[in-house]
């Protein structure tokens, strides 16, 4: 979807080389008419989308407004056709943008300029994780009659099929077809399927694979020669079709089952430490290979020992279980979500850099707060965590100096009180010389208290002001005793109201080394404040969400 028909064309026909069906929506109505006419399997979407339905891109229309159409679009297609993949590409590269794709479940960020090969490899990436794996099976045998009728046979059943006629191929086929399920005839000249079945059990990469024989012999000893060698069926011919195929689908099915415990955490359902070691360090690879931020968090569930004792470990559990939903809920398919020990998770965030990151683990610690656990007919708070966050590569190039380095964050996240989120490298605030991050002048508690709330979840030091004239003591000198990276400044103060206090501000000089951002009723004061020297301006009343995007803008400037 991209009012760029020069761009869409060219990636139109080199879609065709990839064996790629495309059809180009220029509007947000064709663009919806496609998506439920044709039911395409992934959408790529550029943020400069047309800002009206059934318009022409109107190019007068800045670049942010467009980018605000491109997202309400992906927001609308991530409320109506959840499963459908959607893609982002802008030229636009603001982390604030990556926030806002990643939490309307964008599949992956890509920034222009960009070649059509690599925005068709983001694609056939993201369509290889969302085809259902079927089950692959390898048969071995010297009669090509046999294996034709075995093909013929099982393929009708969801069943991918190679064959393989001599034995002498049989670890190179192996390798390349990787199937669920190995299918051997005992009697084959070279190697005979007892000898494949005795070197598959010793080597250590494929000893849990599942086989099957099939034999014209099935007296004792040939049965006992089977089992012996590790072999976990064996169906004799002439093969009777029903008994093959449900004891393949059943021994594939077990398999899964088996696999899938020994993977898994049976408690919350996520991956094991085993399992998802495995993922991460394939997550980390990616990154390497595409030169792509990768984050880890180690996070940790606070006071659980705690509810456990008050409420006993059927609570505690439920509390796991909770988290672990949220957390599979919130965080995009792609992104690994893995409980290594009794209260921590580990979470791995590919093409999220350590910022990002930390905003996406403190929304979902939000949104956990709102969460209530009914015991013995009243509610019970899920509690809340603690999480630090470690980016490749500048914290670790290795999976396991990364998870230090997250260990190492959350342990000072705890040590601050817990209920937060740190980044590798957060340090504490030193009074000696008071260098804050957001400096917050408002009369009023009810507004004040969340914001410096939301702050501290996110591993930001704040101090609240209540009136201009400390505002001018503390932040204006020489040597100032306060100083901050923001000063958020509410219009209606008492005293000096928040345009006088910016005019003495300005006058300090505090604007060379601090973004002043003013909160007013009334939009038309925007250029009165701009000129007077603010940074940015936010109309009042308005949400928390709106407030912190903004200061993560302001942060990234």
């Amino acid at each position: 979807m991209d009012d760029d028909q020069l761009l869409a064309e060219r990636m139109g026909q080199e879609a065709k080389q990839w064996g790629l069906r495309t059809v180009i929506a220029p509007t947000p109505q064709v663009a919806r008419e496609i998506v439920q006419g044709d039911r395409p399997d992934v959408v790529l979407l550029d943020l400069s989308f047309a800002e009206s339905d059934g318009a022409e891109p109107n190019r007068s229309v800045q670049n942010s407004e467009l980018a605000e159409a491109g997202l309400n679009f992906l927001a609308e297609l991530s409320q109506q056709t959840p499963h459908l993949p959607v893609l982002v590409f802008t030229g636009r590269g603001q982390a604030v943008d990556r926030v806002t794709v990643a939490r309307l479940k964008g599949r992956r960020f890509l920034q222009k300029p960009t070649t059509p090969a690599c925005v068709l490899e983001a694609v056939t990436e993201v369509l290889a994780q969302d085809r259902k794996v079927e089950s692959s099976i390898l048969v071995v045998d010297d009669d090509p009659l046999i294996l034709h009728a075995l093909q013929t046979l099982l393929e009708p059943w969801g069943l991918r099929v190679a064959t393989l006629d001599n034995s002498l191929n049989f670890w190179d086929e192996l390798e390349a077809t990787k199937p669920d399920l190995l299918v051997l005839d005992i009697e084959m000249p070279d190697l005979d399927g007892i000898e494949l079945c005795q070197t598959l059990r010793n080597d250590p990469h494929w000893n849990w694979l599942p086989v099957l024989f099939l034999t014209a012999h099935t007296d004792a000893s040939t049965i006992q020669q089977v089992f012996a060698v590790g072999a976990d069926d064996y169906v004799s011919k002439p093969v009777i079709a029903p008994e093959l195929i449900t004891r393949i689908l059943n021994r594939i099915e077990r398999t899964r089952l088996l696999r899938n415990r020994t993977e898994t955490d049976s408690l919350t359902g996520t991956a094991n430490r085993q399992q998802s070691t495995r993922e991460l360090n394939k997550l980390l690879q990616l990154a390497q290979r595409s030169q792509q931020p990768f984050c880890l968090s180690a996070l940790r569930l606070d006071r659980l020992k705690q509810a456990n004792d008050q409420y006993g470990h059927g609570f505690g559990d439920r509390v796991l279980q909770q988290v672990a939903q949220l957390l599979q809920h919130k965080l995009r398919p792609e992104d690994a979500v893995s409980r290594w020990s009794g209260a921590e998770f580990v979470i791995g965030m590919y093409g999220m850099n350590r910022n990002n990151s930390v905003e996406w683990l403190a929304e979902i610690l939000e949104a956990l707060r709102q969460i209530e656990i009914t015991v013995e007919g009243k509610a019970a708070s899920t509690g809340t965590f603690s999480a630090g966050v470690a980016q490749y590569p500048e914290d670790g190039v290795l999976l396991r100096d990364l998870y230090q380095s997250a260990s190492a964050a959350l342990k000072l996240a705890e040590g601050a009180g817990g209920d937060r989120v740190f980044a590798v490298g957060w340090q504490p605030l030193q009074e000696a010389s008071l260098k804050t991050d957001v400096v917050l002048v408002h009369p009023d508690s009810a507004f004040a208290q969340p914001l410096l709330y939301a702050l501290e979840t996110r591993g930001y030091h704040s101090y609240w002001l209540q009136d201009s004239e400390m505002a001018i003591e503390l932040l204006v000198g020489s040597n100032p005793e306060v100083r901050s990276q923001i000063i958020l400044i509410e219009k209606n103060l008492p005293g000096l109201d928040g345009f006088e206090l910016l005019k003495h501000l300005s006058q300090g000089k505090v604007t060379q080394c601090s973004k002043l951002i003013l909160l007013s009723l009334l939009p038309g004061e925007a250029e009165k404040a701009l000129n007077l020297g603010a940074f940015d301006y936010i109309t009042a009343p308005c949400r928390l969400p709106i407030v912190m995007q903004r200061l993560r803008r302001a942060f990234a400037v």
